[in-house]
């Protein structure tokens, strides 16, 4: 089943990453300006479109429902997880040392950033702007603006490509992404083994001796402590410092990591799917833990909870407390119309199911773990299969053996599609063949089974194909005949494959001869919906009048060949015999031994007798 099992508060966030940028845009924001709630009620009210306040100040601004609920009395800071891409950051760099005639080492003064910083609209903050644009770290920025004497030293960090003049912007861009691509990977690697070795997560907090052994094994050759624990450890400079000068005993690591939507599907996708999590399971905090331990990283139980099993804060809060013995997990994701409309579809087109089967609970357990994916067993009966709610409960718990699936209450206007799917089960699952006579008996048991919601006079015409005035005779007389499957139809592709099953079987050959008994017995196996002239005709190639013959002296035996007027073209011979030199590499005048030429024999799944397959392909 093809949908995403995606949060749908995330799916929307998806949606509104184009309109999010332009109104960051727009009203000139900043990762991490701070508003008050007046200020959010205009934005709302210019960009909410139809969204709850809530959803707006998640999926625009990074507001958490904490930090919204708080919002009437509080300012809040917004943009907290705005992603800041690689290409952002390279145009900026580019416009700032093109437009100010930068040069890499220069020195400048607090007052200079400022002007850099609102020449051109950037969402970076002040301090982002600083450290990603010019190298300047948040202490130094701190230390020149409280000096307005003192300067800084920028792009201390910047590639040197930046500021070579002959290299076109563009051609610097794309360099500079797949550096900064490859960097970014490596640093990814890193956090993820660090994550998973150690087991840490996000607003973890380590010693300084903890951070010695984690900087000896994984960062040592790399980087030095301090830029170890900047960059994969997401320690703040300040910090950093004190961490390593042990001013401090312990520090929150990874403390504004983020991780994207995509990260955090991938994620979810392989705990439901590893799991067989279902929308609405109940969890219990043992059972989360276990799935924490397996699947987090480095995402904080919070945000496993809420992120991945769609868990609020103050229910995970009540679960890990023991004030609630279990939690609803999975309560965040639709299942669209067209998606349960799509798995009806599959279910009937793949599993022989139509409309009123009886079906046993085991068998809707066989279809429920095929096809319900996350839906709920439950859900899964009723909006999938259509069964009566009541009907089910009493089916699972063993109060009736089967129980109706797609069931409808009245008469119903099946579609072309529908008919065609029901025809072709019962023609299979009874196997009937085109022009079969079938007594009134028989059609009210076929009807019984499988002509749930319509009339008798509907399903005999329309799915069994009887003439219309032949129907009242057969319902008033139980021993009446009729023929059925009078406009079925066979083409040629059809005939084509049921005549290559029969020759694949190697149960006779050109010249055999065979009885109507011998005929009867390949007509069952093979026959499918074909008639028996059908089949005598197109697929043993025996005339009308010899079926008549040795059907008509039954008691006899009497026989007639098989193939007799069979004609194999020139093309179909060249073709075989090179086939058969070609798979196993024969040359002209070639010894072989009895047992290779009956495995070539064997093998070519040809009608010919051995005799004649010798004459036609090995003849020198």
């Amino acid at each position: 089943m093809e949908f995403s099992v995606e949060r749908s508060i995330n799916t929307k966030k998806r949606q509104a990453k184009v309109l999010r940028q332009e109104m960051i845009k727009k009203e000139k924001l900043h990762i991490h300006d701070i508003i008050d709630y007046q200020q959010f009620l205009e934005l709302y009210n210019q960009y909410g479109q139809g969204l709850s306040k809530e959803d707006f100040g998640e999926i625009y601004l990074d507001l958490s429902r904490g930090d919204y609920y708080s919002l009437k009395k509080n300012r809040c800071r917004i943009l907290k997880n705005e992603e800041i891409d690689d290409e952002y950051i390279c145009f900026i760099k580019q416009y700032v040392i093109k437009n100010f005639g930068l040069e890499k080492g220069k020195t400048v003064s607090y007052e200079e950033i400022q002007q850099m910083y609102q020449s051109i609209f950037t969402k970076l903050s002040e301090a982002l702007f600083a450290e990603k644009i010019l190298d300047i770290s948040s202490h130094s920025l701190s230390c020149i603006k409280y000096d307005k004497t003192d300067r800084a030293t920028i792009f201390t960090s910047t590639d040197d490509i930046y500021f070579r003049k002959e290299i076109p912007e563009k051609a610097i861009r794309k360099e500079i992404r797949k550096k900064t691509r490859e960097a970014n990977h490596a640093i990814k690697e890193i956090k993820n083994t660090v994550a998973e070795d150690r087991k840490l997560h996000i607003g973890d907090k380590i010693s300084y001796s903890q951070f010695q052994e984690i900087y000896e094994i994984y960062g040592k050759e790399l980087y030095t402590e301090y830029d170890f624990a900047k960059t994969i450890l997401g320690i703040s400079e300040g910090k950093a410092k004190n961490l390593i000068h042990k001013k401090i005993e312990e520090v929150e690591i990874w403390k504004n990591e983020t991780l994207d939507l995509d990260s955090l599907l991938e994620i979810r996708e392989n705990t439901i799917k590893s799991e067989n999590l279902h929308i609405k399971d109940e969890m219990t905090y043992e059972q989360f833990q276990r799935l924490y331990e397996k699947y987090a990283g480095k995402l904080s139980e919070e945000m496993f909870a809420e992120e991945i099993l769609d868990i609020s804060r103050v229910g995970f809060k009540n679960l890990k407390k023991g004030k609630s013995p279990n939690s609803i997990i999975l309560s965040d994701i639709d299942i669209s119309e067209e998606i349960k409309e799509k798995v009806c579809q599959e279910i009937k087109k793949n599993e022989h199911i139509y409309k009123g089967k009886r079906i046993s609970y085991e068998e809707f357990l066989y279809l429920y773990r095929k096809y319900a994916f996350v839906i709920k067993e439950i859900d899964f009966a009723e909006k999938i299969l259509k069964i009566n709610v009541t009907q089910f409960r009493e089916l699972k718990k063993g109060k009736c053996k089967t129980t109706r699936v797609f069931n409808i209450d009245e008469f119903e206007v099946y579609n072309e599609l529908e008919l065609k799917q029901l025809r072709n089960i019962i023609i299979k699952e009874n196997r009937l063949h085109m022009g079969d006579s079938i007594s009134g008996q028989k059609f009210q048991r076929l009807y019984d089974t499988y002509g749930f919601g319509m009339s008798k006079e509907f399903f005999g015409e329309k799915i069994l194909d009887m003439k219309p005035y032949r129907i009242p005779v057969i319902l008033a007389d139980s021993n009446e005949n009729t023929i059925i499957l009078l406009n079925e139809k066979v083409s040629k592709d059809e005939f084509k494959r049921i005549r290559t099953r029969f020759l694949k079987s190697r149960e006779h050959c050109i010249g055999d001869m065979i009885n109507y008994k011998e005929f009867t017995r390949l007509y069952q196996q093979y026959g499918e919906k074909l008639s028996e002239v059908q089949f005598a005709e197109k697929i043993l190639f025996i005339t009308n009048e010899n079926l008549k013959a040795i059907r008509q002296n039954v008691k006899t035996g009497r026989e007639t060949a098989i193939f007799g007027n069979l004609r194999l073209s020139d093309a179909y011979m060249a073709k075989l015999k090179a086939r058969i030199i070609k798979k196993y590499a024969l040359y002209f005048r070639q010894n072989i031994t009895p047992e290779f030429f009956d495995k070539i024999y064997q093998e070519a799944n040809t009608i010919f007798l051995k005799a004649d397959f010798a004459k036609k392909n090995f003849r020198s």
